[in-house]
């Protein structure tokens, strides 16, 4: 096996484990090597600069919690859809969420090592690190929210957009403004303690019908 110094599985099997490996509870010793392995890596080191996760200041609104609950380090399963409907497993990745700005917004960072890139990013001859800033407006009741990354976009500027988000049911909605392939929206969905999953969807009809066309089973490290 031929990887780069920061690749995530490269990290892993140093750490004695494979990445996809399911980790028994009573395996403490195993699980803490594999989360040992991640935080060793220094782009996640930088984000959780004071070694935590922050939480939410107690002036800021209880709606925060929406997002902050997600606090931690996740394994990420990322996945497409096919053209023939099925899916495909494109890669892996860590995703990374705290409170930030004093505990009033929470932020997250989605890492993907450079040689376990998924095909559609082409040959970025870097680690993928996008990142989102969430806060929440109590005079909308929405949370506002502002992402950039580190070279998906062919083009300057093509790297940052903005969202609003509601809590639907049990469901977080993210929408953003049409773009060339029509609306879009992503859901976290079945968000337990120690789970959750993203799904990204395009509607082609103005909202009348949506297909989902990427998705993301996360799995709690810590």
């Amino acid at each position: 096996m031929t990887c780069s110094r920061r690749s995530l599985a490269c990290s892993l099997v140093t750490a004695g484990l494979s990445f996809g490996l399911a980790v028994l509870p009573h395996d403490a010793l195993l699980a803490q090597s594999r989360l040992d392995a991640v935080t060793q890596i220094p782009t996640i080191r930088e984000f959780l600069a004071d070694g935590g996760f922050g939480e939410r200041h107690p002036a800021a609104p209880i709606e925060l919690e929406q997002f902050g609950r997600l606090a931690g380090i996740w394994k990420g399963t990322q996945e497409m859809r096919r053209q023939d409907g099925t899916w495909a497993v494109v890669g892996p990745a860590i995703w990374t969420w705290c409170y930030t700005l004093g505990g009033f917004a929470v932020q997250d960072l989605w890492y993907q090592a450079e040689d376990e890139l998924p095909a559609y990013l082409g040959d970025l001859g870097h680690d993928y690190l996008p990142s989102a800033l969430r806060t929440f407006d109590v005079r909308t009741q929405k949370w506002r929210i502002a992402w950039t990354a580190n070279g998906m976009g062919r083009t300057p500027g093509d790297d940052f957009g903005t969202m609003e988000a509601t809590w639907d049911g049990d469901e977080m909605v993210l929408t953003g403004p049409p773009n060339d392939y029509g609306l879009q929206r992503v859901r976290f969905a079945d968000i337990l303690p120690d789970s959750f999953t993203w799904i990204s969807e395009f509607s082609g009809d103005d909202g009348e019908t949506w297909m989902a066309v990427m998705r993301v089973t996360a799995t709690r490290l810590r």
